[in-house]
């Protein structure tokens, strides 16, 4: 026989045993997958047994349907809550503290409540010994035309979520 020949059939057999060794790694993986499978196909399986096979997966196609329908319901509900509830007080920020240095106890506070788009107020009690004097100010997208006090500047960065409040 000719060199040639040998080393054709060398080359040959190499090739033939990596297409073999392929071909059982593939067909390894299908029977895994396979496997995977089989559990879910028997139980419907059983659901089948002794009954008309075509009513059941009729019956099937229709629980699918109504499910199908219920879930398109839902998303419905839920996108008209996610518009309807925007604008509800979403974020709260609260700071106590003493307005008068000569009253303890904290009796003074600024509270701030936004919106998702960081727009609503700021309540501010301030208690001395001479009286209580509560303040309101408008939020616009997280800020404000009002001169603040400290505390409020603190409520107002507790209620963004932010450790510095927005200019």
């Amino acid at each position: 026989m000719p060199g040639w020949l040998l080393q054709t059939a060398g080359v040959m057999a190499l090739a033939a045993l990596v297409i073999a060794i392929v071909a059982l790694v593939i067909a390894v993986g299908l029977r895994r997958r396979v496997e995977a499978v089989t559990p879910d196909i028997r139980a419907l399986a059983g659901r089948l047994e002794g009954a008309d096979s075509q009513q059941a997966l009729v019956d099937l196609f229709s629980h699918l349907e109504a499910n199908s329908r219920k879930v398109g319901q839902l998303q419905a509900r839920a996108k008209d809550l996610t518009e309807r509830y925007r604008f509800t007080i979403q974020k709260v920020g609260l700071v106590r503290f003493n307005a008068d240095e000569e009253i303890a106890g904290d009796l003074s506070f600024a509270l701030v409540l936004l919106d998702a788009q960081n727009n609503g107020f700021i309540i501010a009690s301030l208690y001395t010994l001479e009286g209580s004097r509560i303040f309101l100010r408008e939020v616009t997208a997280g800020g404000t035309d009002h001169e603040l006090l400290p505390e409020e500047k603190e409520a107002l960065a507790k209620a963004i979520g932010a450790r510095e409040t927005p200019a």
